[in-house]
């Protein structure tokens, strides 16, 4: 749930970003000639201006990028963008033209009203090929960012591993089944493992736990969260931790805003985190031990009564993340109780016949 939150947030955020340039844009234009042909008495050209050069951007970034430059047709995407800023230049001096024409060729002449405009309309193509740059490194940048995060999704999924950086500002993969709990630190995450080595990660420490999962960590507090394997006791106030490296317990404390939510995760999770941790566990008692946890069986009954499922059909019944659900189906097939059959791509999960009596 709490996943779904901080992806809703984030949506929210990015629309306000975005609402926010718009008006900025259109409101530097409205009052700035420097960046566009004066209309004199015309408060509404001067603010239509802008509105043609984010129509003129948007385009670029939400229609000509992905369906040309994203799939390799360049030099299309270059004249297209071209057409289309050459077309927000025409029609932005289109809207002052007779004004500016009359008033210069009445004082200067005819020669030097045309002059004007056509030093005008050669700024102003350029100031939207500019606009249009700007939307191309925006689009790119959020494509890298993306490739990134899928790299570093195989990542964990495959290896269980998660790339952090060290204090002389080494990149380093850490194993996430040793993370003994995280510490928010301005803009970057300290995050301590269970043998007392400390790495950083530069994200919110919500995008930490989304990668992490909510099946592995809870948040505390707005600055800390904790790892379920190392919870030693706990109640509404405090998290008592223990980890090999430390020779005492160390206290989280729980802020009060997130203690409710905090404790009932912790108490759903406690079976099956402390279940890892004792061996002598028979296989079939674990797999009971896995399936009291609510989500756990909840994905379980969805594979049973839809084989062949892929993670965006589980998704459709669970309200959690992608991260948390692979976490989960990893467990699940650690435990014998799931199999995924086919190709990674048209393949699915189905439940392992026999394991459950």
């Amino acid at each position: 749930m709490k996943i779904v939150f901080n992806n809703q947030k984030s949506i929210f955020l990015t629309i306000i970003a975005h609402l926010l340039f718009c008006a900025i844009v259109i409101s530097v234009f409205g009052n700035n000639c420097l960046l566009r042909p004066a209309a004199f008495p015309n408060l509404y050209k001067e603010y239509l201006s802008g509105a043609f050069v984010l129509a003129a951007t948007y385009f670029c970034a939400l229609v000509l990028h992905p369906v040309l430059f994203s799939k390799n047709r360049k030099i299309l995407f270059v004249l297209c963008s071209l057409l289309v800023t050459l077309m927000s230049a025409t029609a932005e001096i289109a809207l002052v033209f007779h004004e500016i024409q009359t008033l210069l060729a009445s004082q200067f002449g005819k020669a030097t009203a045309t002059r004007y405009i056509v030093e005008s309309f050669l700024f102003v193509w350029c100031r939207d090929i500019g606009f249009a740059a700007f939307a191309f490194l925006y689009c790119e940048t959020r494509n890298l960012h993306t490739i990134v995060n899928n790299n570093e999704r195989l990542l964990l999924q495959e290896h269980d591993q998660l790339l952090v950086k060290t204090k002389d500002n080494t990149l380093q993969s850490i194993n996430m089944k040793e993370i003994s709990h995280g510490t928010q630190r301005g803009n970057f995450t300290e995050i301590h493992m269970i043998d007392g080595n400390i790495f950083y990660r530069y994200n919110t420490l919500g995008n930490l736990i989304d990668l992490l999962g909510n099946e592995r960590a809870i948040r505390i507090s707005r600055s800390q969260f904790v790892t379920y394997p190392v919870i030693d006791n706990f109640d509404n106030q405090q998290v008592v931790i223990s980890t090999p490296s430390h020779r005492q317990q160390e206290t989280l404390f729980i802020s009060r805003r997130m203690s409710k939510q905090a404790i009932q995760l912790i108490h759903d999770h406690s079976v099956p985190m402390k279940e890892t941790d004792s061996e002598p566990l028979a296989e079939s008692n674990s797999q009971n031990a896995i399936l009291k946890n609510k989500h756990y069986a909840k994905i379980y009954s969805i594979i049973s009564q839809k084989p062949d499922c892929k993670v965006k059909d589980i998704k459709k019944h669970v309200k959690l993340s992608t991260n948390s659900i692979y976490r989960y189906l990893s467990t699940l097939k650690q435990q014998g109780l799931i199999e995924h059959v086919g190709a990674n791509k048209t393949g699915g999960y189905v439940v392992v016949d026999g394991e459950m009596g």
